[in-house]
């Protein structure tokens, strides 16, 4: 379908260890308007028929409840046959997330990503994130999965402080939560970031880039070996896009593999 990107906003309000978006954006946050935004939206479905956007800000609807439901009023209002996507961050509308999301839903929006790139409260501290982020996702993911929103939660593995331990707690804490999905990633120090200067002074853990990636890519099967994660998205892409299950059956042996990998996984527990 007809895609694009938008920007509604420009910069972020924080300053995370491992990212330069303060620097690039010159440590601003700025936001356009709704009625310019969705004038830029109107543009792209009525003009150029684009049917799905994602919304690339950092952080959409930052500390403004009210610009994010007089987007999400206006895109109602419209009944624009529109999809779209965003990122949000585990305090977006902290106070009025069980109103906003479920009116995000009703205006399109299908998918949410968040980023907490570890629950380790440590190693939150470490990269100049809030120990509480873990608790507030908990809550945002659990009112996505009511609202029918598909999540992708991301993880970062090798962030300083890492052991095996925090990269396990991190495991744990993405198989309690169960987004619909998740990515874990290995550390790339960005030059400009805190982390790029940090890193001259001494090695920000004890691992091996080899070690971090196999890290990553067991903690991979390991979420996605669960039958409750795989139920979990089968269920949610079902209802934000019914007619996927008919293109399901053009891959019914793919299908069927996936159903046996399920079963020896649930037999092995």
């Amino acid at each position: 379908q007809p895609y694009t990107s938008i920007m509604a906003s420009r910069g972020c309000p924080f300053r995370c260890g491992y990212c330069v978006s303060h620097r690039i954006w010159a440590n601003k946050y700025r936001r356009r308007s709704p009625d310019h935004v969705m004038r830029e939206i109107d543009y792209l479905v009525l003009e150029q028929n684009v049917r799905y956007i994602t919304f690339q800000d950092d952080i959409w609807a930052w500390m403004d409840d009210e610009w994010a439901k007089t987007i999400c009023r206006e895109l109602i209002a419209r009944k624009y046959k529109l999809k779209w996507r965003c990122i949000l961050h585990p305090f977006s509308f902290l106070k009025s997330r069980k109103e906003i999301l479920p009116m995000m839903r009703e205006a399109g929006c299908t998918s949410i990503s968040t980023g907490l790139q570890s629950a380790s409260k440590t190693i939150l501290r470490n990269i100049n994130r809030s120990p509480e982020e873990p608790e507030a996702l908990a809550e945002l993911v659990s009112i996505m999965k009511k609202a029918g929103i598909l999540n992708n939660t991301a993880f970062i593995f090798g962030l300083p402080g890492e052991t095996e331990e925090t990269i396990e707690e991190s495991i744990r804490y993405a198989l309690k939560i169960r987004p619909t999905f998740c990515a874990f990633y290995v550390l790339s120090i960005l030059p400009g970031s805190d982390m790029w200067f940090k890193q001259k002074q001494g090695p920000l853990h004890g691992f091996s880039d080899s070690f971090i990636k196999t890290k990553c890519q067991e903690a991979a099967k390991c979420f996605y070996a669960d039958p409750r994660v795989m139920l979990n998205i089968f269920v949610s892409i079902i209802r934000t896009n019914p007619m996927w299950l008919l293109k399901i059956f053009g891959h019914s042996k793919y299908f069927l593999e996936i159903s046996g990998i399920l079963k020896n996984q649930s037999k092995k527990k």
